[in-house]
């Protein structure tokens, strides 16, 4: 208690904030009902690891959830609580990274928020309530994005943040292929501060380890897609999808005004741009990279659907949730207002 007492206010604030928001991701998960998706993850589940394995290449999602879910069901169960639980613990483990990681190399501020923001996304919360890889997948595309930072703020001189940016690349690419994207893209924005800092050549020693570590999944990639080719049920309209996307990120459900949530992204992207002039460019290029790395994952899948076949879905968008959340709680913590 002593101990507790002496810790500053905003760690104690922030102990409070990850207590409350892990009641709240665990609090949607004690009910029986199963929806499609989930019923084929539960039967999955019921496999051995052999068939659970071939059953997992012939979906339409990487392996890596399935295989992380059937080792925690071999502890806790295969019961569709003990399943929602691992969902809720991953989307609790989100939140988690903004005191133990965040907060360590940004500030304790946008720690804070991006412990904050997460927890009050409803994106988060309705899937931290079901069986599927929309919590595991965010987890590990956050994992990575905040070891390549701490990489590259080292001047590419931690080993320790090289192996596990790389590890977490690429299991959050066998998770999901819009962290596929996400691990592609991060690794395309380094190349700049490879060849700063004169380490070019690290960079493709880096790549070439991804990609060599990558052909299981790429091979698995080419199947599914051809099976994709031949008839997916996404469909979309212009530019419905573009203010579907607006509305994820703001609640995760179809809120009532469309006009104020665009005001509320207009204004975030302004506040940014402030912010920017006023700090200095290392400080917040980290921030942009995030920002970067979701519009960039978004108009790739938007441009692929517009030439072959529609791979664009917005809850696939829920993947990204750690740099929009990173992004805004930079913002938000340059600002100097006594409320905050």
């Amino acid at each position: 208690m002593k101990r507790f007492a002496k810790m500053e206010p905003y760690a104690c604030l922030h102990l409070l904030v990850l207590v409350l928001g892990t009641a709240l991701m665990i609090s949607g998960c004690f009910h029986g009902g199963l929806w499609f998706d989930e019923s084929y993850t539960v039967g999955m589940m019921r496999q051995s690891f052999g068939d659970m394995l071939r059953i997992s290449v012939a979906d339409v999602h990487p392996p890596f959830y399935y295989i992380a879910l059937w080792l925690f069901t071999r502890v806790f169960g295969c019961s569709a609580v003990a399943m929602r639980l691992f969902s809720a613990l991953c989307a609790s483990a989100l939140g988690v990274l903004g005191y133990t990681h965040v907060r360590r190399d940004f500030g304790r501020r946008t720690g804070l928020y991006f412990s904050l923001f997460l927890y009050l996304c409803g994106a988060l919360l309705i899937n931290a309530s079901e069986i599927r890889m929309y919590t595991l997948a965010p987890l590990l595309v956050a994992l990575m994005f905040l070891y390549c930072c701490r990489y590259w703020r080292s001047g590419f001189t931690d080993t320790r943040a090289r192996a596990l940016y790389i590890l977490f690349a690429l299991l959050a690419a066998y998770t999901h292929w819009y962290a596929l994207a996400a691990a592609v893209v991060t690794a395309l924005f380094l190349i700049y501060p490879y060849w700063k800092s004169g380490r070019l050549a690290r960079w493709f020693i880096d790549a070439a380890f991804l990609l060599g570590l990558y052909i299981p999944g790429f091979c698995i990639f080419f199947e599914q897609a051809t099976r994709v080719k031949e008839g997916f049920w996404i469909d979309f309209t212009y530019p419905d999808v573009l203010y579907d996307s607006f509305r994820f990120f703001a609640l995760g459900v179809d809120p009532v005004a469309d006009a104020l949530e665009t005001f509320a992204l207009v204004a975030a992207v302004l506040l940014f741009g402030i912010v920017c002039r006023k700090s200095a460019v290392d400080e917040w290029r980290p921030s942009g990279y995030a920002m970067g790395i979701v519009v960039c994952v978004a108009a790739l899948y938007l441009i692929a659907s517009a030439l072959f076949t529609p791979v664009y879905h917005v809850r696939y968008l829920g993947v990204l949730l750690a740099p929009v959340a990173f992004f805004l709680a930079f913002a938000v913590s340059k600002m100097r207002f006594a409320a905050l």
